[in-house]
């Protein structure tokens, strides 16, 4: 982590699957971690493993690190963000948490934006950092903009989060 702030990196993001037992240690390990050496993380929750059906238990780990001093903040309120769990509803776990969370999932497909459950979040946090057709995947060619332009777009003033290509980790914030 001393190193990431060596070179300009804020905070790391924190993905976590519900189906690792070993999830509730690493995840206080990386708080405790971060808050000794005054760095930021977030926890990303990877709905390849996690489902709209599991808000009590997304909703117990935000009341349990929202307001913890190594959270990544944005406007008074700890991010939380996503790997896909576009049409997950934010709005209960908003309600379940006493401190504020400001809810980026990644979309994959930045329309979604403006549609269902995704209206619930506060802005997405983009994981497509290389050349892509918008899958999960690289394809040959130049890097460009067409992705973040199209999140803009869509997000029509909220919150843009992209990923850095560097290491894969949590970019830069617009909005």
């Amino acid at each position: 982590m001393a190193a990431a702030q060596s070179i300009g990196i804020d905070a790391f993001a924190l993905n976590c699957a519900s189906i690792d037992s070993y999830t509730p240690t690493q995840l206080a390990l990386a708080y405790e971690a971060a808050q000794q050496v005054n760095f930021k993380v977030f926890i990303s929750f990877d709905f390849a493993y996690w489902t709209n059906g599991d808000s009590a238990k997304i909703t117990e780990y935000m009341k349990q690190y929202a307001g913890h001093p190594a959270q990544m903040q944005y406007k008074g309120a700890a991010i939380v963000s996503t790997f896909v769990g576009d049409s997950f509803n934010w709005d209960v776990v908003r309600q379940g948490t006493p401190h504020p969370i400001y809810a980026l999932p990644n979309l994959q497909d930045p329309a979604e934006a403006t549609t269902g459950p995704a209206k619930s979040a506060d802005g997405a946090f983009s994981w497509l950092a290389w050349p892509t057709d918008g899958g999960n995947s690289i394809i040959p060619g130049p890097m460009t903009t067409v992705w973040d332009d199209r999140f803009v777009h869509f997000l029509a003033g909220k919150t843009y989060m992209a990923r850095s290509n560097l290491l894969g980790l949590a970019g830069w914030i617009v909005g």
